[in-house]
Parts: structure tokens; C-alpha cells; sequence
């Protein structure tokens, strides 16, 4: 018999396994627009801009805005600031 509250067992609850079915899905969805940008940039700068989506997608809010530079920082690593913060900032900029 099911009870009440369906509680999902521990390894349900995979947060790592959760964010990267996120991921793909996004990827899918993006997949029409990604190639048709394949023939005009490089993909170094396709990879920049799936990144750029899931910063935004993670880390925008109602109360925070989101500044090129905090863009730029969250792209790399994906549990906050990460450390080469510049890189990540003109990855963004050659993009644009």
C-alpha cells in the first residue's frame, strides 16, 4: 500500500545525476540553434554559449542581477565562483 507522502529513496535524489539530465535536455533544446551556429563559429565559442546558458538558467533571480563579470565566473564551476573568474569573462565577450 503507498503511503501518504512518496518520499524517494537516497539514490533517487541524486543531485549530480538530476543536473545533468537538466543539462542534456537543455542541449537538446538548444541543438537546432547550436547548428546552425557551428558554420559560422568556432565551437570553443558554442561551448561558451551552452555554458552561458546554464549560468543564467542556475544563477539568475529576482533579487540579483547578473553582471558580465558574475557571468563570466559562474560558467566553469558549477557549485558557485570559480576561480579564474577574467577567463570566463572574455570567453564571453569574444561571443558577444
Amino acid at each position: 500500500m503507498p503511503t501518504k507522502y512518496a518520499i524517494l529513496q537516497e539514490n533517487e535524489q541524486d543531485p549530480q545525476k538530476t543536473s545533468q539530465e537538466i543539462a542534456q535536455e537543455l542541449e537538446i533544446f538548444l541543438s537546432p540553434l547550436l547548428m546552425m551556429l557551428n558554420s559560422f563559429l568556432d565551437k570553443r565559442l558554442l561551448r561558451t554559449l551552452v555554458q552561458c546558458c546554464v549560468a543564467i538558467i542556475r544563477f539568475r533571480n529576482n533579487k540579483q542581477g547578473l553582471l558580465l563579470s558574475e557571468l563570466g565566473s559562474y560558467m566553469d564551476n558549477y557549485r558557485g565562483l570559480s576561480e579564474s573568474a577574467a577567463a570566463g569573462t572574455k570567453r564571453l565577450g569574444n561571443l558577444i
